[in-house]
């Protein structure tokens, strides 16, 4: 089973027949997917050897597994801290999912994308602090900061390089899979008495970045913003 609080963003789909081939003691790890399949991954999740002896057991291409999530992570009278996670195409509009699953069978409001080739996320942590001011408390200054990056996630391929006789026989190397991120935006702020939301909106057309508006706007509430 995956780890539900640290899981893979590369998987491979695999019929389970062959999971003996992708062992716990060779770094792999799997997890129930449907129809009696697998999702597997390796290691810490970014990266997915194949030897030139597995590559027939492989009949599906990558995907990432990924989910929109974040919330609220503390919260007092004072401040209010949180994050999220939102993934959009490169328009900002949903992304194309081969699938969407509950895969973590305990927490049915989370719903899993598995994604081929690309996807971006908008990666927002946001905290707001109240200062109470005069001796009745009666006036208040409110701080509001955070930080935004958006990235962009691929799968590439990566082909090991052999210098014997199979040298220009690309299919006799053995590869890995792997994703690749590319920061397209990042920014952090930290102002007094500020809509944070209106100010990234000001900053996304800065930069001509409005298409992701929406995505972010949906992250900064989902992250706390009120």
């Amino acid at each position: 089973m995956f780890d539900e609080k640290r899981p893979p963003i590369l998987v491979i789909p695999l019929a389970s027949q062959h999971i003996r081939e992708f062992d716990k003691h060779s770094g792999f790890h799997n997890h129930p997917y449907m129809n009696n399949n697998m999702l597997v991954s390796f290691g810490d999740g970014w990266t997915f050897p194949v030897s030139v002896r597995k590559k027939d057991l492989i009949s599906e291409p990558p995907l990432m597994l990924v989910r929109n999530s974040g919330g609220v992570t503390s919260e007092s009278s004072r401040s209010r801290s949180g994050y999220a996670h939102h993934f959009v195409r490169e328009d900002g509009s949903e992304p194309d999912s081969v699938r969407k699953l509950d895969i973590f069978h305990k927490k049915t409001d989370e719903e899993w994308m598995l994604i081929p080739d690309t996807v971006n996320v908008v990666w927002l942590q946001f905290t707001t602090q109240n200062q109470y001011l005069g001796n009745e408390g009666s006036d208040m200054i409110q701080y509001q900061y955070g930080r935004l990056i958006i990235l962009n996630l691929r799968i590439v391929v990566d082909v090991a390089p052999s210098l014997d006789r199979k040298a220009d026989i690309p299919e006799m190397h053995d590869m890995q899979y792997r994703v690749k991120d590319q920061q397209l935006f990042n920014t952090s702020w930290s102002m007094t008495d500020i809509d944070s939301a209106s100010h990234l909106s000001d900053i996304l057309t800065e930069c001509s970045l409005d298409r992701y508006k929406d995505a972010v706007d949906i992250a900064l509430h989902r992250a706390g913003f009120k």
